[in-house]
């Protein structure tokens, strides 16, 4: 049989499975940079052409050059087409502007390593109104290093004294010196192993490989899978491979807890020592070029050190976390000036206090626009006042994030505020699709070599070309396997989250209408 027919045996349904992966591509908007970019181009396009503009008069107006505007697909013209017309007049032509640059204060009145200059804004009009865009269905005010985190705590505690006269909780001085001071130590260059895959082979070989479940069969008479439930809670702690609010009901007992002393002194060298492979976690080849790099690819062993260095890193961001979670909670009317600062960017990029700004720096955003499409169809929504809105959703730093955010052979911790990434089923997919998408991608790079004919490299440790292609398509079932496992875990528990709040706001989130009728006799 030919490569092509073992190809399609396999697979016979591959063009579905392809348009799937497409599918869930296509909700990647906020979370993937360039897109991102492409979107608010085809919303500048859109509504330049409504004002009665040809595409290229459009495009050009708005300042978008000809190599970018070619790269636009067409279903996000019809995307900026569709919010455009929900949209409200807001000037006779827009231009876009998030890929402008401005001068960075926090750096230059901080003495902060703050240099990222891209302005808040991400498209103005020639009457001067200046918007930053935001999906309705989840994104993310900031992610930055200290340096910027810094700067939007510290130039937000600045505002709040000018304009409030309660005292602040001298505790937030703690999280201006660890964003300061500890946050971009969070951090590992030369890696050549992938976070979520490094995590998963620990807890793999912990479950099966270590000497836990026997030493906890010696002091309980648990079964196995109660003693499997308790080993996967206990790493859950030390968010590994991912946190779990709910550990403590899954304990055996909360005194067979793994302590970090154990974790640190007996099962982290233990891994380390251990003939366990972790060479699948390994992240492309292609970011291996010197020959150390290449030498540490493929050392089994020193990748074992580095996923211990990255789960370090995680289990300080976790108690980093859980020592501010409550500092940034009962940071009571701060919080409003640390989100504005967030979305707007008026002291990053002006240098001066103040919560509604009036100038003509194009940098700082003046208004909010939030979209949504479904389908031909979208809706938006137009907050005039970034001030007003951050007062509404001050309970947004509630949610702070500090994860890792990798690239290649490099990472850094993030601070993170996300918006709204509760209401929608679509938020919960990107973010799971983002834990995954190079290691599938790769996954599926390496089946187009062996269809197209080049597998020599590929196919390297296997019998035959089939036995190839039967190991990578294994590979990418487990990957869609735990995608689709992880989604209806995440959305569950949302969904659970928000009817234990508000039930009518749950039904909304699931798109529901919910009627009833009562009577009394």
């Amino acid at each position: 049989m030919s490569l092509q027919g073992y190809v399609h045996q396999l697979r016979p349904r591959k063009e579905s499975y392809v348009n799937h992966i497409g599918k869930i591509q296509n909700l990647l908007t906020e979370a993937d940079t360039g897109k991102a970019t492409k979107s608010e181009q085809a919303i500048v396009v859109a509504y330049n052409m409504k004002k009665g503009m040809s595409e290229e008069e459009a495009y050009k107006k708005g300042g978008i050059p000809d190599t970018e505007w070619e790269k636009v697909s067409e279903n996000l013209k019809a995307d900026g087409k569709a919010i455009v017309n929900s949209m409200e007049d807001v000037g006779n032509y827009l231009v876009h502007y998030g890929r402008g640059s401005a001068q960075n204060y926090f750096g230059k009145n901080y003495n902060l390593p703050a240099k990222d200059t891209t302005p808040k804004t991400d498209l103005y009009s020639d009457t001067g109104r200046a918007f930053s865009l935001k999906d309705a269905k989840g994104a993310v005010l900031l992610s930055p290093k200290g340096g910027e985190a810094t700067g939007v705590v510290k130039s937000a505690i600045e505002n709040y004294q000018k304009h409030e006269s309660s005292q602040l909780d001298p505790e937030i001085d703690d999280v201006v010196n660890f964003l300061k001071n500890d946050l971009d130590n969070l951090a590992m260059k030369g890696k050549m192993v992938e976070v979520s895959k490094s995590k998963d082979s620990f807890t793999n070989w912990y479950l099966t490989k270590s000497d836990r479940k026997s030493k906890l069969k010696d002091k309980t008479k648990s079964n196995d899978k109660d003693i499997e439930a308790h080993m996967k809670a206990e790493l859950s702690f030390y968010k590994i491979p991912k946190q779990d609010r709910n550990y403590r009901k899954k304990l055996i007992s909360p005194t067979l807890m793994l302590s970090k002393r154990e974790l640190d002194d007996i099962y982290f060298p233990a891994f380390v020592q251990s003939e366990f492979s972790i060479l699948d976690a390994r992240i492309n080849p292609k970011y291996a070029k010197t020959q150390d790099e290449k030498d540490l690819y493929a050392d089994n062993n020193k990748l074992k050190e580095q996923a211990i260095q990255l789960l370090d890193i995680g289990i300080r961001q976790s108690e980093f976390h859980k020592k501010f979670a409550g500092v940034f909670e009962n940071a009571g009317g701060l919080k409003k000036y640390i989100i504005y600062e967030a979305a707007s960017g008026h002291y990053k990029f002006t240098g001066k206090l103040g919560t509604s700004y009036k100038g003509d720096d194009l940098a700082v955003a003046k208004e909010l626009l939030e979209f949504q499409v479904k389908g031909d169809k979208a809706a938006t929504k137009l907050y005039p006042n970034i001030f007003n809105w951050s007062i509404e959703n001050e309970s947004l730093l509630d949610d702070f994030v500090l994860d890792f955010k990798a690239s290649g052979k490099s990472g850094y911790t993030k601070f993170a505020i996300p918006t709204k990434s509760e209401k929608l089923l679509e938020f919960v997919i990107d973010d799971t699709y983002k834990n995954i998408e190079e290691e599938l991608n790769n996954l599926i790079s390496e089946r187009i070599c062996l269809e197209e004919g080049v597998f020599d490299s590929i196919k390297r440790g296997f019998k035959s070309a089939k036995d190839a292609i039967v190991s990578i398509t294994n590979k990418i079932k487990d990957v869609i396997k735990r995608f689709y496992k992880t989604v209806i875990f995440k959305f569950t528990e949302m969904i659970r989250k928000i009817l234990k709040r508000d039930i009518l706001l749950g039904i909304d989130s699931l798109g529901l209408d919910f009627q009833a009728s009562v009577s009394f006799k």
